[in-house]
């Protein structure tokens, strides 16, 4: 079973529900692959997924030396490559939420449970994670020690979503070969008899120009995203359609059918207004 306990992460209980929104485009899209879309940690809205928070990077610059402090930031930042997430809330339905992920007329949620989207994913060869997020002053906050709490976290503007999360942290995989850096590597390898006797400033430019060759070779290397294969059957519970749709329950029903879940229910959302005018 691929799904994994972490002491770092919070699992609701099984029989917490949650919910995803999304637009139609994306709902058929999960029909059509039977498969979750894991964005990659630094290519999601919000700049600080899984960085380093004001204290952490006031305590990093204490480092012995300038050179250190930049090579421990740059191993950080570069797990956001390898930390893949798949967002989920348990706040319930939420016209907030409505309005941020599935504003379109067919947008459409994927209400679920922990338990459901446990056993939904238990024939994946990844290792995931499921947690809570935790909303942290992101001012003061402290490194909690470990890689994965760091995908667990975001700064409290963020709490009206009640996030919880699934994490695929896939290890090394954005790190480059030497060949695929190139020849700065053996340049820096050749010169490293002699760096210490070079000017602190002529350091710096080929710590700088290493550094910037690496990052690009690992941004290379990095996958953009990971498709995780699920039973939909397990995973749906319901489906509900947005509160500014009329007429695409029927269209999400059809859907449904055409991928062999007919037996999913399909209503609107309780938020439309006003419901009197309102058709299938």
């Amino acid at each position: 079973m691929p799904y994994e306990e972490h002491p770092k992460t919070q699992t609701p209980p099984d029989e917490t529900v949650v919910w995803r929104y999304m637009d139609f485009v994306k709902f058929v899209d999960l029909l059509e692959r039977s498969s979750l879309w894991f964005t990659r940690a630094d290519k999601l809205d919000d700049p600080r997924e899984g960085d380093l928070t004001e204290m952490e990077l006031s305590q990093l610059r204490e480092a012995p030396s300038p050179e250190v402090a930049e090579h421990n930031l740059g191993v950080f930042r570069s797990l956001r490559r390898e930390n893949f997430l798949n967002c989920w809330t348990e706040s319930g339905e939420s016209m907030a939420m409505w309005n941020l992920y599935a504003r379109a007329p067919g947008g459409v949620a994927i209400k679920s449970t922990i338990g459901r989207v446990k056993r939904a994913i238990e024939n994946a060869t990844e290792k995931i994670f499921i947690s809570r997020v935790e909303y942290i002053d992101w001012n003061s906050a402290t490194f909690p020690n470990n890689v994965i709490a760091m995908y667990v976290r975001k700064a409290f503007g963020f709490a009206h979503e009640s996030e919880v999360r699934m994490i695929i942290w896939d290890a090394n995989s954005s790190t480059p070969t030497p060949a695929e850096v190139g020849d700065v590597v053996q340049l820096h390898n050749s010169l490293l008899p002699f760096l210490p006797q070079l000017p602190g400033q002529q350091r710096e430019v080929l710590r700088r120009i290493l550094g910037e060759e690496w990052d690009r070779a690992s941004a290379r290397r990095a996958k953009p995203w990971i498709r995780l294969p699920v039973d939909l059957a397990s995973l749906i519970d319901e489906v509900i359609v947005s509160p500014r749709s009329a007429v695409h329950q029927d269209v999400a029903r059809r859907t449904l059918e055409r991928h062999d879940l007919r037996e999913k229910p399909v209503r609107r959302s309780e938020l439309s207004y006003p419901r009197d005018n309102a058709s299938d």
